[in-house]
């Protein structure tokens, strides 16, 4: 996906989000979208319509949270609906629209860590300096594992035997004979 598509599906959701936050007026009795005529409040659900669809294919394993989105703004028929509901009803659907907001604001930030990593891969420096920190993460996992520490605790030992028989500290006429017998 290139820079210029991630950011304009950034804008589109940006925008999706300033309508959602709008539409959360809906719980306020004393915010201006009470003020709006009901076709001002139908443009605003066709413009939030519109744009989750956007959400909906950026999500693809979540699809029930983008239509979490239509669910809510169908049922919200008027800006009065909710004024109308039970508590226990209307707490189900600002709960409802917290999870939608949360969920358009999480696909915002992917998509901005997306498009800096596309970005970085689009600057020969930045990518060389990328490739160089994860072959350095890599290498320290490999030094920090238990297998790295069990071989190089191996091959220590044998290289210290080895030189306490080259240097002639020890030879095989000291060692106790059921070990002479594996000595070459």
């Amino acid at each position: 996906m290139s820079a210029k598509t991630i950011r304009k599906q950034i804008n589109e959701l940006e925008l999706l989000l300033e309508d959602w936050i709008t539409f959360h007026g809906i719980f306020d009795s004393n915010s201006e979208l009470m003020s709006m005529s009901s076709d001002e409040f139908l443009t605003l659900k066709n413009n939030i319509a519109r744009r989750q669809e956007i959400l909906l294919d950026l999500l693809e394993s979540e699809k029930e949270v983008g239509q979490m989105i239509m669910d809510i703004i169908s049922r919200v028929a008027t800006t009065d609906y909710v004024s109308q509901l039970s508590d226990i009803a209307r707490k189900r659907l600002e709960s409802e629209w917290n999870s939608a907001f949360i969920c358009i604001n999480e696909t915002i930030g992917l998509l901005e860590k997306r498009l800096d990593h596309q970005m970085s891969l689009a600057r020969p420096d930045q990518f060389i300096v990328q490739v160089v920190q994860m072959a350095g993460k890599g290498i320290a996992r490999v030094f920090q594992s238990t297998w790295f520490k069990f071989i190089f605790s191996v091959v220590l030992i044998g290289l210290i035997i080895y030189a306490v028989f080259a240097f002639g500290i020890l030879s095989s006429e000291d060692l106790p004979s059921f070990l002479r017998d594996w000595l070459p």
